[in-house]
């Protein structure tokens, strides 16, 4: 999977997955790398090969970082 566009806009925080059409994918999210503490924000497929993903609550966070996995 390939991780594209990432930036941060009014709305929120933004970036676009591709990889493999209709393969289930999970995007989760942490404030902190190391204590592998992450939050599942959305579990769903690749509709086409491609998501394009809004983090809208990030700026409530000191730091966030986000990482993609199958269910």
């Amino acid at each position: 999977m390939f991780l594209a566009g990432l930036c941060s806009t009014d709305s929120g925080f933004y970036f676009n997955i591709t990889g493999t059409p209709d393969i289930p994918i999970e995007v989760d999210a942490g404030t902190n790398l190391t204590d592998g503490d992450w939050t599942p924000l959305l579990t769903t497929s690749l509709t086409d090969g491609s998501l394009d993903f809004l983090d809208a609550s990030y700026s409530n966070f000191p730091s966030r970082f986000y990482r993609n996995s199958g269910p």
